[in-house]
């Protein structure tokens, strides 16, 4: 779901940035660029956050190719956009919805202003029907946008009831400006003709990472392992129920600390006619599975180059 959620919102924010032959909708792209009418300013573009997107991508297993290369360009378009205004990051704060959402109603104001030359005193633009009404693609990319950050929740908790079977037609989203439990202003979110509340919950419900890590060497070793040092200094690590001795296995937890790298000696490691027995093991399998399939750290285009051999910055590395 978060793939291709976020696939339909990669083409959305793109078509919509595109400056179109209608003169009509051409209000947005220029509102979602930040440029100024007047040209007096510099471009301050508006975009979305994709750091909690990216997080729980890293462990999660991707065994389709066509969905890994779907992953990367969603990743790769929003980091080149160089976003100076961020609007919807509802993640950010556990999707508790608190208003006001400087970016989105910064932006939805933008466009009231093309409506209304005051921006009519409308105290929240981006649930206001008169920019639902006069720009359609806004509420569209809106609600696409937020189902797509909905599925980021991990806590199946704050889900519908399992079972729960609902047409295309009542995922139709209502907006309105109210109080939460606290007293404080939020954005509630509604399906079904207002009679299913998606958001906001009583309590903060996070967008941590979706799965923990098959292939981490600590998850392996038992015990805290970091460094191809850490491993030695372990006194007894596991046998696998004595399918491997303690030196392969001091080997196989050395080579998870080398992320990339690693598959091809972990594949080589587990190819030998000693060992590949020892895949019968389930840990073994999943910590395998893990090494190969889950695609890591994201790292931009853009991103600093390491100046030094070895990096002192392992996170220029996606490490």
């Amino acid at each position: 779901k978060l793939i291709t959620l976020g696939a339909i919102c990669t083409i959305m924010d793109a078509v919509l940035r595109t400056e179109p032959a209608d003169i009509s909708t051409a209000p947005v792209a220029t509102a979602l660029r930040g440029e100024d009418p007047e040209g007096e300013k510099e471009p301050e573009p508006y975009g979305l956050g994709i750091d909690a997107l990216a997080k729980q991508l890293e462990t999660t297993d991707i065994t389709c190719p066509d969905l890994n290369i779907a992953r990367a360009r969603i990743l790769e378009y929003f980091s080149q956009l160089r976003v100076q205004r961020k609007i919807w990051p509802w993640e950010e704060g556990q999707f508790m919805m608190e208003f006001q959402d400087r970016g989105g109603e910064a932006l939805a104001k933008e466009l009231l202003r093309n409506v209304y030359s005051s921006g009519g005193g409308i105290r929240s633009p981006m649930t206001c029907e008169y920019v639902e009404s006069y720009y359609p693609e806004f509420r569209a990319w809106r609600d696409a946008v937020f189902w797509w950050k909905y599925f980021m929740i991990t806590n199946p908790d704050f889900f519908p009831r399992p079972g729960s079977k609902f047409k295309y037609s009542q995922g139709f989203l209502i907006w309105q400006l109210k109080q939460n439990c606290q007293g404080k202003p939020c954005y509630q979110v509604m399906m079904d003709q207002k009679r299913l509340k998606l958001l906001p919950t009583d309590e903060p419900c996070g967008s941590e990472s979706r799965f923990a890590s098959l292939a981490l060497p600590s998850e392996l070793a038992g015990t805290h392992v970091f460094t191809e040092d850490d491993v030695l200094h372990v006194p007894r690590l596991p046998s696998f129920d004595n399918l491997l001795s303690q030196s392969d296995v001091e080997l196989l937890v050395a080579y998870l600390t080398a992320p990339y790298i690693r598959i091809p000696m972990i594949l080589n490691f587990f190819a030998a006619d000693n060992r590949i027995h020892a895949l019968r093991n389930k840990d073994l399998q999943r910590c395998l599975q893990g090494a190969i399939l889950e695609p890591s750290t994201y790292c931009p285009g853009y991103a600093e180059v390491p100046a030094e051999v070895p990096a002192t910055k392992p996170e220029l590395l996606g490490t």
